[in-house]
């Protein structure tokens, strides 16, 4: 689609575009800030404890006693690696829907400005029907929104159970680090709450998205009233009845086929998160 397209409509696209790499942007240097901020403090303690004591800290690892150099030194150097690559890649996987639904935003968002295009057009002299150039710029925009919306039906089948994994994960994980936030002190309070803010952006950046697609989808249906059909002819008619007819239901995304991606679930499973918490907390 991206190579069919005019440069006018590459602009649209790539206006997503930069949203998408953007927001993967933020999710990648946040989650890479939680591993920072446990390396800091964990540098901070270690430095703080008393000169004669036994104890080192790590950054993802309970404590040890009289670890002996240099295994301490490597033990701590593997813990950082891996924790940096894991994060990397799990920002990577968990921004991979977001990307392809700004994909997939843009490119509704071409076929509005295409319908907004068409509704400027005038009929011709005897007013019963319209010119072949709306005809064709129809068939161009049905044809582009049936694509649109198999890309958009194939993202949901692949990335559902990612989904479904990434909003229980990162709720409990939120419900977690927040009780813990509750009882701890100092660096550990830190640690927990960078954790928390985390998985917050981890939720609205899944949500948010699949909240935009939705509403792109639903433009198409208000953009294609705007087009003359009352007067026009019957096999235009046709076609502005078969596009109308497929964006009255519009696109979205869902975590395992039973939950749609909202800004309302957002909502609803941050709650559910704030309510784990406030149970865990009182143990």
């Amino acid at each position: 689609m991206w190579d069919h397209s005019v440069p006018a409509d590459r602009k649209i696209i790539s206006t997503w575009i930069i949203w998408a790499k953007f927001i993967s942007t933020v999710y990648f240097l946040a989650a890479n800030c939680v591993v920072t901020v446990f390396i800091m403090t964990t540098t901070l303690q270690q430095r703080s404890s008393p000169k004669n004591s036994t104890t080192k800290f790590y950054p993802f690892t309970p404590q040890e006693d009289s670890t002996p150099s240099p295994r301490y030194e490597i033990k701590y150097a593997v813990q950082v690696i891996c924790c940096f690559c894991s994060m990397s890649y799990i920002a990577a996987c968990d921004m991979t829907g977001t990307i392809l639904s700004f994909n997939i935003c843009g490119q509704l968002a071409v076929i509005r400005s295409w319908l907004e295009e068409l509704a400027k057009g005038k009929l011709d002299p005897t007013g019963k029907k319209t010119d072949e150039s709306l005809q064709e710029g129809l068939k161009k925009c049905i044809r582009r929104h049936q694509l649109v919306l198999d890309l958009c039906a194939e993202l949901e089948d692949v990335n559902q159970y990612n989904y479904l994994i990434q909003l229980v994960t990162e709720m409990y994980i939120m419900a977690i680090s927040a009780a813990q936030l509750t009882k701890l002190q100092n660096f550990g309070s830190l640690r927990h709450l960078i954790t928390v803010l985390l998985a917050i952006n981890g939720l609205f950046f899944s949500c948010w998205p699949a909240e935009t697609l939705s509403v792109e989808s639903r433009n198409i249906a208000t953009a294609i009233y705007e087009v003359p059909w009352d007067d026009a002819s019957l096999s235009v008619r046709a076609v502005i009845i078969i596009m109308l007819g497929r964006s009255q239901r519009p696109a979205t995304l869902s975590a395992g086929k039973f939950l749609p991606l909202s800004l309302e679930a957002f909502s609803s499973i941050t709650s559910s998160g704030i309510s784990f918490c406030m149970v865990l907390s009182s143990f």
